[in-house]
């Protein structure tokens, strides 16, 4: 994985926020294949039920909120550019947060039913739909990383990096404090 901490560190506060966010997803998307092969060798025994419940409820909320976040903040910028390689890119991370967001639709009832015990998906297909989803997610992460954080990051200025990273830590701080209840 590609790290964008210099970006960040050009004094924008929202790309450390959206870097620190990636680094969480790499974390979760490991957890979520080392659950995937428990599954397969040991069973849904009582500590994989309760993983799965934690990364499918992270990736269920703060993965998708960041793509949300994305397509709000990084991509405009990108997609008014002049240059047309930006724009294309940004085009692409688009329509790779619409592919992630399938695959994950495939996968989450899968997940669900694990939590809660229940064996009626096919391990083997939810195995193959995980392996396709992490490919999917660390190529779009680095995409993002190596050419979408870099460009847009000049685009936006330090105050509205301020101010956007704000809003991105009230919402995560709203989604973990209505989780918590």
């Amino acid at each position: 994985m590609t790290d964008s901490k210099a970006t960040a560190g050009k004094g924008n506060a929202a790309f450390a926020f959206l870097d620190q966010t990636h680094r969480e997803i790499e974390a979760k998307l490991l957890r979520l294949k080392a659950l995937a092969d428990a599954m397969r060798d040991d069973g849904l025994t009582a500590e994989v039920r309760a993983e799965t419940a934690e990364v499918r409820a992270w990736l269920d909320t703060n993965a998708r909120q960041h793509h949300l976040d994305e397509e709000r903040h990084i991509f405009p910028p990108l997609l008014a550019s002049h240059e047309a390689e930006l724009a294309h890119t940004a085009r692409q991370l688009v329509q790779d947060h619409g592919w992630i967001e399938q695959n994950w639709l495939e996968i989450e009832p899968s997940l669900s039913a694990a939590e809660s015990g229940n064996s009626w998906f096919d391990m083997d297909m939810l195995y193959q739909q995980i392996q396709l989803f992490l490919e999917l997610y660390n190529d779009h992460m680095v995409l993002e990383e190596s050419i979408a954080y870099p460009a847009a990051s000049p685009l936006i200025s330090g105050l509205d990096g301020q101010q956007m990273r704000a809003e991105m830590e009230q919402r995560r701080q709203k989604r973990e404090a209505a989780a918590a209840e």
